[in-house]
C-alpha cells in the first residue's frame, strides 16, 4: 500500500466521523423525548462539544486531502484525544474509539510510513 491510500483512508474516515458528529447538534432542536436519558441533563454540552469536534475532523479531513502536513499533525491529536477519552463517554465511545483508532493509525503510517528503529 502507498500513502495516497492512507491518506484517503484518514481523511475520508474524519469526514464521516466529522459528519456524524455534527449531528449531535440536532440535539438542540429534537423534542426532550428524543435525547438520550444518559445526556439529558447537560445536552446542549454535548451537542456543542460534538459540533465543535465534527467541524476540527472535517477541516483536518480536508488538510489531509490538501496534502498538509498541519492536517496529519491535527488529525493525530483529534485521533489521540478521542481514543484516550472514548471508553469513558458511554455509549457513543463505542462509536468513536474504532473510527478514530483507524485514523490514527493511517495518519502514523502515513507520517512516518516504513521507517526503522535503527540500533545505536
Amino acid at each position: 500500500m502507498n500513502n495516497s491510500f492512507y491518506a484517503k483512508l484518514s481523511s475520508s474516515l474524519l469526514v464521516i466521523h466529522g459528519g456524524i458528529e455534527i449531528l449531535a447538534l440536532s440535539m438542540l432542536v429534537l423534542p426532550p423525548e428524543f435525547i438520550p436519558i444518559s445526556l439529558s441533563g447537560d445536552f446542549a454540552f454535548w451537542a456543542l462539544i460534538g459540533g465543535m469536534y465534527g467541524i476540527c475532523r472535517i477541516v483536518s479531513g480536508y488538510a489531509i486531502v490538501k496534502r498538509r502536513k498541519n492536517g496529519i499533525i491535527f488529525g493525530i491529536l483529534l485521533s489521540t484525544v478521542t481514543v484516550a477519552g472514548a471508553p469513558n463517554i458511554q455509549p457513543f465511545g463505542l462509536m468513536d474509539l474504532p473510527l478514530s483508532a483507524i485514523v490514527l493509525w493511517a495518519l502514523l503510517t502515513l507520517l512516518f510510513g516504513s521507517q526503522k528503529i535503527e540500533d545505536q
